[in-house]
């Protein structure tokens, strides 16, 4: 599952992701609700025409995986760390827990 932030570098050409991603292939990268989501705004943020046309690009090719299943758990599990004095960004646990469900 790529989130927002190598979909982003994708797009720059950063970090060699093009050809990571054409190793493994297309259609074993996806991307979830949360980068449907956060792509739009920063094109949106950045007015700029050619970055909505990447998001778009991306959106496209790339399968979507719901996360609406892994939520109670992101809830959990953020209570347990909150609890325990971890902060952990806001949706990076849910995006691991459902690439791992979905992966096995």
């Amino acid at each position: 599952m790529l989130d927002t932030n190598v979909c982003i570098f994708f797009l720059q050409g950063k970090y060699g992701i093009k050809e990571k991603i054409l190793r493994i292939g297309r259609k074993n990268c996806c991307i979830s609700e949360i980068t449907i989501a956060e792509l739009p705004y920063g094109a949106a943020y950045s007015q700029s025409e050619k970055h909505r046309r990447d998001v778009e690009i991306v959106l496209e090719n790339l399968t979507l995986v719901p996360i609406y299943d892994s939520l109670p758990t992101y809830a959990a599990t953020k209570a347990h760390f909150r609890r325990n004095g971890q902060l952990i960004e806001e949706f990076d646990m849910s995006l691991a827990r459902r690439q791992s469900t979905t992966a096995t």
